[in-house]
């Protein structure tokens, strides 16, 4: 009896934690605790742009040096090991997009994007106005390192509370014999690459990979464009600020886009969202090309006003990676492999990307444009070194963004005829699938009925016997 009671109790008080717990389950907890890991991972990303012109004065980096540092910093052990824990935010956050059933997917991807520039805003603002200083005798950006990595530890707890979610993965029933009788061990590595070959297979997601891997030389050239407002005679909190303009457009664009993008999928389903990531592309040629070309460093201070009213709009069209591409890569893929899919091609345009974007802006800035290395304050600068570093700056970030920017509006129309034809392709083996999956649910459970029932079947047969 006492045993029975002492159960009871305990049971009870294990649901009642269970309750408690599915308390801060709820979806709309639970996306925000995701966020708060994006954001963090996106301050992570902005610090080193913030803190350029102070790794500049504090170990004579120049920018070409900062390039390889960028490099350097992806191959050191620590670094890698750094990298694949506050990377793996924007990718799980993706695959909750996913498996949560969002119908709108392009307003959840642009709420991701402006969350993640958010952490980018605080970023510009606060790291770039204390890393050049000195407190204490000791360099304010490593400072400002030292208390996101406190940030980053105390964000752990919030991150145990996100639950479990099950993908629906629409399989036959032979399939799911066949995967329960091979090992695991055996066959996880073949699996990922059977998995990645038949995503990559498909033509739109091809010219989704390169779309997104040209994507990345804009937000390479972007990196500098801090320590190029800087050598523009902008104080640093100013230019911070500047910079921060960019990110506020991108949060912006991240949640109107998205909502403006499903509005136009659902009006026009064949070509609503790529349409509107052929406009971005479009406004973001001729209002960069407009500012790096019209506002420069001898005229920056007169035209600011129109300086930061440009660059907000040019911020809003920095958010189409998030709700025109991983929104029209959820059609031409089966739901079982989207968030695998997401995940993977982040990883593979991210990586070759920085390998090659950094390095290839510090060549231009520093070999082609003739970027002289200082460690004198800007204060300090003659006048002619100070104008020639920043036409060497403003002469590389133009070359990168513009040339990527055309790269990805050409992938954009190249997505144009093959998008139609993998829609409805997809759509019909999602219905499948799904027919599949019914008819294996209900064999499953018709089995499960005559297993269930034969024991009291052969029980009542004894029964009658010992009559």
């Amino acid at each position: 009896m006492d045993r029975t009671l002492s159960e009871d109790s305990h049971s009870s008080e294990k649901s009642c934690k269970e309750t408690k717990l599915k308390r801060y389950q709820k979806p709309g907890l639970v996306f925000s605790y995701i966020n708060t890991a994006n954001l963090l991972q996106y301050v992570h990303i902005q610090f080193l742009t913030s803190s350029m012109l102070g790794l500049e004065k504090d170990m004579g980096f120049s920018p070409k040096r900062l390039s390889v540092f960028v490099l350097a910093e992806m191959m050191v052990i620590f670094r890698i090991l750094n990298g694949i824990m506050v990377s793996s935010a924007v990718p799980v956050s993706q695959k909750y997009a996913v498996l949560a059933n969002v119908t709108n997917a392009g307003y959840a991807f642009g709420v991701m994007h402006a969350v993640c520039n958010l952490g980018r805003l605080t970023c510009s603002i606060i790291v770039t106005a204390f890393s050049p200083k000195k407190y204490y005798g000791i360099y304010g950006w490593r400072i400002c390192s030292f208390v996101l990595g406190i940030l980053c530890l105390s964000s752990i707890p919030i991150l145990f509370l996100i639950p479990k979610f099950k993908p629906k993965n629409y399989r036959s029933l032979r399939d799911r014999i066949d995967s329960s009788q091979d090992s695991k061990v055996k066959s996880a590595v073949t699996t990922i690459w059977k998995r990645f070959v038949a995503i990559v297979s498909v033509r739109t997601v091809i010219f989704l990979s390169l779309l997104e891997f040209f994507a990345q030389g804009t937000y390479t050239a972007a990196t500098f464009l801090t320590i190029y407002l800087q050598y523009c005679k902008l104080s640093n909190l100013r230019a911070g600020i500047t910079t921060a303009v960019v990110l506020i457009g991108s949060v912006t664009g991240g949640i109107l886009g998205g909502i403006f993008g499903d509005y136009l999928h659902r009006k026009f389903p064949k070509y609503g969202r790529l349409s509107l990531g052929v406009f971005s592309c479009f406004l973001r040629f001729v209002l960069l090309t407009s500012l790096l070309f019209g506002i420069t460093f001898d005229n920056m201070l007169q035209d600011y006003v129109l300086l930061v009213i440009g660059l907000f709009f040019a911020g809003t069209t920095f958010a189409n990676i998030s709700f025109v591409d991983r929104s029209v890569f959820l059609d031409v893929v089966m739901p079982s492999e989207q968030s695998f899919g997401i995940s993977s091609l982040s990883t593979v345009c991210g990586a070759t990307s920085s390998l090659i974007f950094p390095p290839l802006m510090g060549f231009l800035v520093k070999d082609i444009f003739g970027y002289q290395e200082t460690t004198m304050m800007i204060e300090e600068m003659p006048f002619h070194m100070l104008r020639k570093n920043a036409f060497a700056l403003r002469n590389g970030i133009a070359i990168l963004c513009l040339l990527s920017t055309i790269s990805t509006l050409i992938f954009y129309l190249a997505c144009f005829p093959t998008y139609c034809k993998f829609i409805r392709l997809i759509s019909s083996l999602d219905k499948d699938s799904k027919a599949v999956q019914e008819r294996v649910e209900a064999e499953m459970n018709l089995t499960q009925v005559e297993i269930v029932k034969e024991p009291v079947y052969k029980r009542n047969l004894s029964q009658l016997d010992t009559n």
